[in-house]
């Protein structure tokens, strides 16, 4: 676009920052932060697998450009300062995520936390991804999973969308995970989903349900409690195990 072309708002690059970065013997860096934000933000390049790993290559050249000059972190001439070792894991998760490969993108979001665990939408994609992930020992990662659901409720604000989502699945673990948790304790977690789902609706209006998906999640929660009906053989032993006799080793490694 031209410069000063009134719909320049809605495109990710105006002509300016677009003239910046690809300007004659422009720094390396600048280069790799297009490619990075056309890879994440463009959807006709994510339905290309061959530009995604290009946009991989570029974010780990970026942060290896960060380990070489720790300067270049948050530096206000280089996307306002925005421009960090977490966000660059977070940016690697969204593209190993659109490759369908969970367990690296949960990993990213791992490295992310142990560069700054304040970034509570990074622990709430990292517990979601966990959550949704099919493995052998869901059990196990129950009492885990559930404990980093806590934190991101606790953390998040009280209009957070993130709230519905977390006892969404909550209530999902719970009633899987009978062996450590009571059918009134998923209850209660269903009860919160609708609370926070009825403010998001009052916040944002009745569409709602279908931002990010969440309509199916919450069918999906009513449908396991229409599973675990009164009379069932699992909903007698789910509250006839007292939780505190249970006990729980977690994991070594939770990814």
């Amino acid at each position: 676009l031209p410069p000063h072309d009134p719909s320049a708002e809605d495109y990710l690059l105006d002509f300016k920052l677009l003239q910046n970065l690809l300007r004659p013997g422009g720094d390396r860096i600048a280069m790799s932060i297009l490619n990075i934000m056309l890879g994440i933000y463009s959807e006709s390049y994510r339905e290309n697998q061959l530009f995604l790993m290009t946009t991989l290559t570029e974010t780990d050249e970026v942060l290896k450009m960060i380990e070489t000059d720790p300067s270049l972190e948050r530096n206000k001439h280089i996307l306002e300062g925005c421009l960090t070792r977490p966000i660059l894991h977070f940016r690697r998760s969204d593209i190993y995520y659109a490759l369908s490969n969970f367990k690296m993108a949960a990993k990213e979001l791992t490295a992310a936390l142990k560069l700054d665990q304040k970034l509570i939408i990074i622990r709430y994609q990292r517990v979601k991804i966990w959550s949704d992930m099919n493995e052998n020992d869901f059990n196990l990662r129950a009492n885990k999973l559930i404990s980093e659901w806590k934190i991101v409720i606790k953390e998040s604000h009280s209009d957070s969308r993130q709230l519905k989502w977390a006892y969404a699945y909550m209530s999902i673990i719970m009633l899987e995970a009978f062996q450590f948790f009571t059918y009134e304790e998923a209850h209660k977690c269903s009860i919160k989903m609708e609370d926070s789902s009825k403010r998001q609706d009052e916040l944002y209006g009745q569409l709602e349900d279908d931002f990010g998906g969440f309509g199916p999640l919450r069918k999906s929660v009513h449908n396991r409690f229409d599973l675990k009906a009164s009379g069932t053989k699992e909903r007698k032993f789910l509250d006839s195990i007292p939780k505190d006799k249970v006990k729980f080793t977690p994991p070594k490694n939770s990814g």
